[in-house]
């Protein structure tokens, strides 16, 4: 055991160690190896790795151009291999993404809320995102009824179904 008020870990869940996590006094820290942050210069690196997705799960991320992250002033964070990034645009959490396998959502999205993301939206499809962003303080504040007329590109209805549209704050 080492001395929290020093910001040394105190103690590390599995979890936390498969993430390289530091637990401190109860708050979770990222180490610099694991997430960093890109350069507006390096936003290329994020989008190709965004778009590595497999197409089903795309349409769960919005997916801004370059310029279109630029000229929002976005803040990319991208793990260094390239399998999770997020971006935190003038407070909301956006363009989440983690590829099949990588499980790093709980370590982006408490990432993005330790840059300043404090509100979000999100497709509800089994409850499986909402309850990913509620573990990070979260409350829903808005759900509308699936519209066809607003689904994403590469939807997949066989897949995905129709779900709620949720708005989420911090």
């Amino acid at each position: 055991m080492r001395d929290p008020s020093r910001g040394e870990i105190v103690s590390q869940s599995t979890e936390a160690a498969k993430f390289n996590l530091n637990v401190t006094s109860g708050v979770y820290s990222f180490r610099p190896d694991v997430v960093e942050c890109f350069s507006r210069k390096e936003m290329e690196r994020f989008v190709s790795a965004r778009d590595a997705l497999p197409e089903h799960l795309r349409a769960f991320v919005v997916s801004y151009s370059i310029e279109e992250y630029r000229s929002a002033g976005a803040r990319l964070f991208l793990t260094r291999d390239g399998l999770g990034g997020v971006a935190v645009i003038d407070g909301e959490l956006a363009s989440l993404f983690s590829l099949p396998g990588s499980c790093y959502g709980d370590l982006l999205v408490c990432h993005a809320v330790t840059h300043g993301a404090h509100r979000l939206s999100c497709f509800d499809t089994r409850g499986k995102l909402p309850a990913l962003y509620e573990r990070h303080g979260f409350e829903e504040v808005f759900r509308a009824a699936w519209d066809d007329a607003y689904a994403p590109p590469h939807w997949s209805y066989e897949r995905w179904g129709r779900p709620d549209y949720v708005e989420m704050r911090r």
